[in-house]
């Protein structure tokens, strides 16, 4: 044989292979986002358009993840009407008949995992075909085209590596703030609550899932709402979200905090006129402080924790609020097959992500266990999980021994405040501070507004002494 024998190609690979797809999974998964909106947030984070192969379908996730950046929830209607924006072709039929027709169960995460998987079986047959096809091109060297290859195999695998960074990058981040705290007009500070021990170290920070515990009725709704009415005065948007109380009582609260009317006049009583003039002044006065803060709240009556996370979700994204307000923990109704504890413990560490992902802070209002022994409040005692507390970044332990049933002259504040008088005062003891240490402080209280104030330890009378409380002075 000569030496002069041509180089033969072998035959090209089989391109024209059905690639692995779940239609029927694709719709199940979109007619639970399209029936069950809230469900979007638990899948999203590990789900793309290119997870689903049928051309409808995903051109309407495509529709519903546009919608969710908006702030707005989906359903059939405003699907629709986003798809006559982004994908013309897409009717209100195609996505009814999958809101109606489909059954998905509940478990949004199991589909999504399962489309996640496909698609990075078609990506990986893809790449694969790609390599095998520039191998037989004598235009590329088969160094470059492995580690081509070799490239993409790492990316298909580093899920989340845009999340990775260098400590030189972070170091970076350090140095830019420490520099913007130098100058008051770039100094980041958190959210200002209206009491020193707090705000003397920037306030509430963004981030963090703060727990404030307490029995029932020592006031933990009343100090979360002075929090969000002083963030209020000093130009901040914050969120609430009671699982108890109507907007109207909400803001019949906020109201008394700052006229001196009670709540309970405004909403049941007929004023006189002194009390109706100073109601109508506070009303004004809030109304032109929302012009650059406010409160948002959502008040519908639901323990769901899906729909929560998407109401906090909503609010950060169509009004930028600085932190949000969750009362209270032991109201969220478990998921189905999970004890109560397992599942407030896993509701904590989603609210800690959530602050995380958004960039807000939360504070999320738990009940303590009573303790026969002492009514002194404890981090042990944060009801239904100890994974609360692991969870938290902060955990505040508020105690007001007046309020301590039944009622005793003799109860008084722990150490280092035994000797002050508490009737009128309340101690906040900061049980886990993850940046700032643990401590105490006292407060003062006013029962009728139902308001918590700042108060400076010198004027906070001793036991046995002949000094009074004061009750705060109207901001307005």
């Amino acid at each position: 044989m000569g030496n002069n024998r041509q180089l033969q190609a072998p035959e090209r690979p089989q391109m024209g292979q059905v690639l692995p797809s779940d239609p029927e999974a694709e719709k199940a998964l979109l007619a639970i986002l399209l029936t069950c909106p809230s469900s979007y947030y638990s899948v999203c984070s590990n789900l793309c358009p290119d997870d689903f192969y049928n051309a409808t379908n995903r051109a309407i996730f495509d529709c519903i993840s546009a919608l969710s950046k908006e702030g707005v929830e989906a359903s059939i209607v405003s699907v629709a009407t986003k798809a006559a924006e982004l994908h013309p072709e897409i009717t209100p039929g195609d996505i009814a008949i999958i809101a109606i027709n489909h059954d998905g169960g509940s478990d949004a995460e199991y589909l999504a995992r399962v489309l996640r998987n496909l698609r990075e079986r078609r990506t990986l047959w893809t790449m694969m075909q790609d390599a095998a096809a520039k191998s037989l091109s004598f235009d590329q060297q088969p160094s470059d085209i492995a580690e081509r290859l070799r490239k993409q195999l790492d990316d298909l695998q580093a899920v989340g590596s845009e999340h990775v960074f260098g400590l030189d990058s972070s170091l970076d981040e350090l140095e830019q703030h420490v520099s913007d705290n130098r100058d008051p007009e770039t100094r980041r500070t958190g959210t200002p609550t209206g009491f020193d021990y707090f705000d003397r170290m920037g306030g509430f920070q963004r981030g963090d899932l703060i727990v404030l515990g307490a029995e029932s009725s020592q006031g933990k709704t009343s100090l979360a709402m002075s929090i969000c009415l002083n963030a209020l005065l000093h130009g901040e948007r914050t969120g609430y979200l009671s699982l108890e109380m109507s907007r109207q009582q909400l803001a019949s609260r906020w109201v008394a905090m700052l006229s001196g009317v009670s709540s309970s006049n405004i909403l049941y009583a007929p004023l006189c006129d002194s009390d109706t003039n100073s109601f109508r002044r506070t009303v004004s006065a809030l109304r032109n402080r929302t012009t650059c803060g406010d409160i948002l709240v959502d008040d519908r009556a639901t323990s769901d924790l899906e729909k929560i996370l998407a109401s906090i979700r909503t609010m950060k994204i169509r009004h930028d609020v600085s932190g949000v307000v969750v009362d209270f923990l032991q109201r969220l109704r478990p998921a189905r097959g999970m004890s109560k504890e397992q599942f407030i413990g896993e509701a904590s560490q989603r609210l800690k992500d959530m602050a995380r992902e958004l960039g807000i802070w939360v504070l999320a209002l738990s009940q303590l266990s009573r303790d026969r022994d002492s009514s002194t409040p404890s981090i042990g005692r944060l009801r239904d999980s100890g994974q609360v507390a692991e969870a938290a970044d902060v955990v505040l332990l508020l105690y007001r021994p007046e309020a301590v049933q039944p009622y005793s002259s003799a109860r008084t504040f722990p150490e280092p405040f035994s000797n002050y008088d508490p009737r009128g005062h309340a101690m906040v003891m900061v049980a886990k501070g993850r940046n700032i240490g643990v401590g105490s402080f006292l407060l003062g209280f006013d029962g009728p507004t139902t308001r918590f104030y700042e108060k400076p330890l010198y004027q906070i009378p001793t036991i046995g002494s002949s000094g009074s409380t004061r009750s705060p002075g109207k901001p307005f």
